[in-house]
């Protein structure tokens, strides 16, 4: 739970008053909501007239009763000085407060002060110091506000200014007559969230964790003071050492009661829906993606069996109620969640609620409320909703509630969406698979001993169960196509600064080394346009500046030119061909029998249609790569994740010390180091342009020796595939220049021709190399985490599954290096993988968003992907 703050000041003429303003501001920043109180005048009114001071005290609560205080987990007084001390106002308050001293009701509550004086001398760190007798009497922990965050601002000679290590603090002049400068509320503001923060850390103070007696009876909500109490019911209740209550043991609550806190949320959020379904048969298979069509009713597995575009007809036509569609998704959704693990909390309440609007609207105005009107939609945890906790698979995190919807959200929103499922993420968000203290393992539906992916693997095993039908993740190295790829859906790594990010939880947030991005997964093609349409037509750049004001743009593929002054190669009809590059495997990892035969099958379809050119792309430096990522990812030496993960001594998933612990790569960099690895991820992006752009001159090595560098065991020949050892033995490289000219000579291609031709349309590879992995074994990302690092969109869809006569394990493969060999052993047989499904990864250049998903359903129209 989020702690609970209170900003306490006396204020005579508004200094003190505006500093507090400031350091509430600073609170809220941190995520946590804060109250006002101040504290009761008490001079006359013809004193204060005299004084030319306000006679009326406004803007905030009166405090006159200490009790109010005791709810509250940490305390913030602002105190204008008198003689280095408490004014008579702040004395008459403590004053008040010996109930308060007798039952220990501060003792272990955090308390902060800032402060104003008439002049340097005045008493801005002797008021402090004051301070410390009545809080020490109290049993209150001091939280100063240090150098740690604010020494720049203390330490600044070029103005005058108050605040000290004790606290922020503010010059008045003698008579009062300057108000806080922008540096000084800027401290405030600092300590506000500084102290926030530190309490987000510590345990909750409200209630003790050791009495002796059963606490006196619990104050309800409408309650704002607790029962008064007599001298003698105080001293029936002791603590542990025989004391008066006032001396009480707080202890922080463990790492595990902070999880099993967390999961009894999530379940209460389901309870109510999951109650409602029939039971789920026992012994069930590794495949659970049946279950759905045996535990809903015939119209709730109707309802979430159909297209996007569907759905939304009938949404949008009054056909189906928004609240009929929600109905049958929350109870899918709670079905998904029992069988691999993938919320961390269903909405129902909200969802119900806007869904009924939204039906109510429709009834009034006879229109939808927008292109997405009802549309259920779930969110990776992290991506924030007002009111909500955002822990980002964190521990430490547990009770920061969000203060806004992530932009995002609100497009969606305005566009008529319904959000309704919040879905898991590993620790650190840096995992190809999702797993955490908090919630646990999520699971492959296909085979429930195989990973979901990750980071967004919540998502990928709710939608590969058809409890959402679109969802929205997040991906910096795969983590929206790995789960997409393992649970046979759809999922786009849109271009950075297309989507707005604005609104999300993570450890690292300002570091652009490397930018994440936002995107839809889908259980088709529809739902990622509609996502992308529907998002940057609300033109996002307006309010998120960073981003790049490119509209959506509908792609015209074949009836594309080419680039100028580049030859284009024709169909029989006169239209341009499309030029696909094949990359077999990347150089490094060679891909599981599986992948290799989907992509072997792919292109051979591919090479039986006259409107496609299909030529090789070898693999870059795809080793490097890593290297250039991994410094990037953690520049602080993964210092952030640390911090986070050892503050209540949670354990360090065995992915996230794989990926930073582990990483011979991951160094805490000086920003001389920082510039020089930025400069070396430009130089990467900017060879593979130039490869890009050169690309027109692959067409004449269709097949050759470059596949057999990059791990290809197939090439293609007449109606068939014909597979060759991937050794480089020249009998080899032979074999496969023969049947390369043989492709040339079919399609009719002038292999003595030099002129360039235009550079291809996208590249089609693998996704990862191999299917949905055993838990903890997602160890390699090269193949998409290099997109990341160029930055270039790419798209993942489904394709087949793991065939269990024809992909049968290699037996005489000699791995070429450790990530090789790792991975060459983690596949005993097809058996592990039964059913696991099988995508593959369309690449475009550089804001080509539009384009590779255009490419996928050109080349789907034509057959080729065999689905």
């Amino acid at each position: 739970m989020a702690p609970n703050i209170a900003i306490v000041y006396y204020s005579m003429y508004g200094h003190i008053k505006t500093l507090a303003e400031a350091e509430a501001r600073g609170v809220e920043k941190a995520g946590v909501k804060c109250d006002m109180w101040q504290i009761e005048e008490t001079l006359p009114k013809e004193v204060l007239q005299k004084m030319y001071a306000p006679t009326e005290q406004t803007g905030h609560q009166i405090l006159s009763d200490p009790s109010v205080l005791e709810k509250y987990d940490g305390i913030l007084f602002g105190i204008p000085t008198r003689y280095g001390n408490f004014p008579a106002q702040m004395k008459t308050f403590w004053d008040k407060t010996g109930g308060q001293w007798q039952r220990g009701s501060f003792a272990g509550k955090y308390a902060g002060v800032f402060i104003s004086t008439s002049g340097l001398g005045g008493g801005q760190e002797s008021t402090a110091i004051s301070a410390m007798s009545t809080f020490a009497h109290h049993g209150f922990i001091y939280v100063p506000l240090g150098y740690s965050t604010a020494f720049k601002q203390l330490t600044d000679l070029t103005a005058v200014h108050g605040g000290s290590p004790w606290g922020a603090g503010t010059l008045s002049a003698g008579d009062g007559s300057r108000m806080p400068s922008a540096s000084e509320l800027e401290v405030a503001e600092i300590q506000g969230e500084n102290f926030a923060k530190i309490l987000l850390r510590a345990p909750a103070t409200t209630t003790p964790a050791i009495t002796a007696q059963p606490a006196a009876a619990k104050t309800t909500p409408s309650q704002t003071t607790p029962p008064q109490r007599t001298p003698a019911e105080n001293e029936k209740e002791s603590g542990p050492c025989g004391m008066p209550a006032k001396c009480m043991i707080h202890s922080s609550p463990s790492w595990q009661q902070i999880c099993a806190k967390v999961k009894a949320h999530r379940d209460s959020t389901i309870a109510s829906v999951y109650s409602q379904l029939p039971p789920i048969p026992t012994g069930l298979p590794l495949n659970v993606t049946y279950i759905p069509a045996l535990i809903l009713t015939p119209p709730e597995y109707a309802i979430t069996s159909l297209p996007i575009t569907t759905l939304l007809h009938y949404l949008s036509t009054r056909t189906i109620s928004s609240t009929t569609v929600i109905n049958a998704y929350l109870r899918c959704a709670a079905l998904a969640q029992e069988l691999t693990n993938c919320l961390t909390e269903l909405l129902p309440s909200r969802a119900l609620t806007r869904a009924q609007w939204l039906d109510n609207y429709i009834a009034e105005h006879g229109k939808p409320v927008g292109p997405l009107h009802g549309l259920p939609i779930s969110a990776k945890e992290h991506i924030c909703m007002e009111g909500l906790e955002c822990n980002a698979g964190f521990v430490s995190w547990v009770g920061r509630k969000s203060m806004d919807d992530a932009l995002v959200l609100k497009i969606l929103w305005d566009a008529g969406a319904v959000f309704y499922a919040r879905t898991t993420e590993p620790q650190t968000i840096m995992h190809l698979e999702t797993s955490s203290n908090l919630y646990g393992v999520t699971v492959n539906p296909y085979n429930r001993l195989l990973t979901a992916g990750g980071s967004s693997g919540g998502e990928g095993a709710l939608l590969g169960l058809r409890g959402s039908c679109l969802g929205i993740g997040t991906d910096i190295g795969g983590s929206i196509r790995s789960p997409a790829a393992n649970n046979g859906l759809f999922g786009l790594r849109p271009t950075a600064l297309r989507i707005p990010v604005t609104g999300m939880g993570h450890a690292i947030g300002g570091c652009e080394q490397l930018l994440g991005t936002l995107g839809p997964l889908s259980t088709s093609i529809c739902g990622i346009k509609i996502f992308m349409k529907t998002v940057i037509d609300a033109e996002p750049w307006l309010i998120e500046p960073s981003l790049v004001p490119i509209p959506w743009r509908e792609h015209d593929l074949i009836g594309s030119s080419g680039e100028m002054g580049r030859t284009q190669k024709m169909d029989q009809q006169g239209k341009r061909k499309i030029k696909i590059a094949i990359m077999w495997g990347d150089g490094v990892v060679r891909p599981h029998p599986p992948v290799r035969r989907v992509l072997a099958e792919t292109v051979e379809r591919m090479r039986k249609c006259p409107q496609i050119e299909v030529v090789d792309w070898q693999p870059h430096r795809f080793k490097d790569a890593w290297e250039i990522l991994s410094h990037l990812y953690f520049p602080d030496g993964g210092a952030s994740e640390a911090k986070e993960i050892d503050v209540f001594g949670e354990p360090w998933r065995p992915l996230s010390a794989w990926v930073i612990k582990d990483n011979p790569y991951v160094s805490h960099l000086s920003i001389e180091k920082v510039w020089k690895w930025t400069e070396e991820r430009e130089k990467f992006r900017a060879e593979y342009a130039q490869l890009w752009s050169e690309s027109g001159k692959l067409s004449k090595k269709v097949f050759g020796k470059a596949e057999l560098k990059a791990g290809r065991d197939a090439v293609v020949v007449g109606e068939g595939v014909v597979m060759v050892d991937s050794d480089t033995s020249t009998k080899n490289e032979e074999y496969c220049e023969r049947f390369s000219n043989q492709a040339h000579e079919r399609d009719g291609y002038d292999t003595s021709d030099d002129e360039e031709e235009s550079p291809i349309d996208a590249i089609l590879c693998p996704v990862a190399p191999g299917a949905a992995p055993p838990f903890e074994c997602a160890r390699y990302w090269g193949y998409t985490s290099l997109w990341n690092l160029v930055d270039w969109p790419a798209l993942v869809f489904p394709v087949s599954v793991v065939d269990q006569e024809r992909d049968s394990k290699e037996v005489d493969y000699t791995p070429t290096c450790e990530e090789d060999e790792y991975n060459h052993e983690l596949y005993i047989g097809p058996e592990r993988y039964a059913d696991a499904p099988i995508g593959l990864q369309l690449v475009c250049r550089r804001f080509e968003d539009e384009k590779v998903v255009g490419v996928y359903e050109y080349l789907n129209g034509l057959g080729v992907f065999g689905v």
